[in-house]
């Protein structure tokens, strides 16, 4: 997927300039037919094992675990910051996810961005596509990202 692998380059590009380094890279083989997500296993085992200062960046999105998987993570997980697809936040609660410490930050396609950012800086143009969300402005996440009632 050439897109991806561009959004990877430039990703490590911008953890070299930040003069980090990336200790383990694992890539995930995707089934076409079926919704772009980490395996929950997988997820689990990545944040069992981690420590707390470690950090994993998911393009896939958040951690979507199992409720005895989230019970079995050791009290502080490696942090996670997740490239949300634009119906991530009708799909899973990251409030919850925040709220239970399995997110650190994600980043959310802007349903109403434009098809090309104005001119100006970088980060604008990422704030004119984007939005930043972390436990400090955790209520700025959209509605579609609220817990629904129970019936």
């Amino acid at each position: 997927m050439p897109a991806a692998e561009a959004q990877l380059e430039a990703f490590l590009r911008a953890v070299r300039k930040a003069g980090r380094r990336v200790d383990a890279l694992r890539t995930i083989r995707l089934d076409p037919l079926r919704l772009a997500a980490v395996p929950p296993g997988d997820f689990f085992d990545l944040l069992r094992l981690g420590g707390a200062d470690d950090v994993i960046v998911s393009f896939l999105g958040p951690p979507v675990l199992e409720p005895a998987q989230q019970d079995a993570l050791p009290p502080k997980p490696p942090q996670v910051l997740a490239v949300c697809s634009p119906n991530a936040p009708a799909q899973v609660n990251l409030r919850e996810l925040f709220e239970r410490g399995l997110l650190r930050a994600v980043v959310l396609s802007r349903p109403d961005a434009p098809a090309q950012a104005a001119p100006g800086s970088r980060e604008s143009g990422f704030a004119q596509r984007f939005q930043w969300v972390t436990t400090a402005n955790l209520q700025d996440l959209p509605e579609s990202a609220m817990p629904r009632p129970s019936p």
